[in-house]
């Protein structure tokens, strides 16, 4: 499956059946879902680690979260993490994520990752104590000095322009677009 029938299928804002998903990018190395809602043939909404299960070939995953009705629950990131493809991903983008998405789990994954360049933006209505603990992990990895793990870029509105760029510095040079 070439990478452009899949910019030109899952493009922003399109809405999409599962069957459809599988049809189409099941066997795509690279995927990228942009304010995409993928359904269910009853018309209910697919949860994004149910999205991931369908991709059976893909190394790089782009993810831009709905603002309305997001695909992230407060369980899709123990779900994601016991999926061995997610796990094995070359370079993973979750965008726009709501405060649902368990950020103290996937952090005890970013600190044993040694594969996966990871990254992280959070949409703009996160709440404050969420944002405090972004804070207190993106000044963990940064002051880490033996960091045996892929270091991650992170961004949130109320991330300063420093800090972002002292964690960009140890990213292992990926780069990442706002």
């Amino acid at each position: 499956m070439s990478y452009m029938t899949l910019v030109k299928f899952f493009k922003k804002r399109c809405n999409t059946s599962r069957g459809s998903l599988v049809n189409v990018a099941g066997a795509a190395e690279k995927v990228e879902l942009l304010h995409s809602r993928i359904t269910y043939n009853n018309g209910t909404k697919m949860d994004l680690e149910n999205v991931f299960k369908a991709l059976r070939e893909v190394k790089k995953f782009d993810f831009f979260a709905p603002a309305i009705d997001p695909n992230v629950s407060d369980v899709t990131v123990k779900k994601l993490l016991i999926q061995p493809l997610f796990v094995q991903l070359v370079e993973v983008s979750l965008m726009n994520l709501p405060s649902t998405f368990d950020m103290e789990v996937f952090y005890g994954y970013i600190l044993q990752n040694k594969l996966t360049k990871i990254g992280l933006s959070f949409c703009r209505r996160v709440p404050r104590p969420y944002v405090n603990r972004l804070n207190e992990i993106v000044q963990e990895i940064i002051n880490h000095r033996d960091r045996w793990y892929k270091s991650p870029c992170l961004h949130y509105r109320e991330m300063l322009t420093e800090t972002y760029n002292r964690l960009g510095d140890i990213h292992d040079g990926y780069v990442y677009t706002l």
